[in-house]
């Protein structure tokens, strides 16, 4: 499991809700990462799907960690995107899995800290 984020001198991540830079390149290498030659995981926080708009990063599994039980209606209708309301579902959902390659954590910053102890690479 790795986590994979940009930062700014600061170490920000992001501001109101939105990535506060647009690198292509960087965006280019994020996509490059997370897809892979295969089947491969991304795990985000309920903040980090309103960022991208509500919609699933394309070519990888999105999981979504959140108490929100609103979010479940919202994500019946995509293909392979999920709910979990915990670290444990999470971890769980991923090991009954088949054929997973690779699993990214990818924000935010509440996830980063309740995932950091079970990654062993940083992007």
């Amino acid at each position: 499991m790795s986590i994979i984020v940009c930062v700014e001198q600061r170490y920000g991540i992001g501001k109101n809700g939105k990535i506060p830079w647009n690198i292509p390149t960087d965006m280019k290498y994020f996509r490059k990462v997370t897809i892979g030659s295969g089947h491969n995981v991304v795990i985000m926080g309920r903040k980090t799907w309103e960022s991208l708009s509500k919609r699933p990063l394309q070519g990888r599994i999105n999981i979504i960690l959140s108490k929100n039980s609103d979010l479940e209606d919202h994500l019946q209708s995509f293909d392979n995107v999920h709910h979990v309301r915990s670290k444990l579902d999470c971890l769980n959902m991923i090991s009954a899995m088949v054929g997973v390659e690779d699993v990214f954590v990818i924000g935010g910053a509440e996830v980063f800290n309740e995932f950091d102890e079970n990654c062993d690479k940083l992007f």
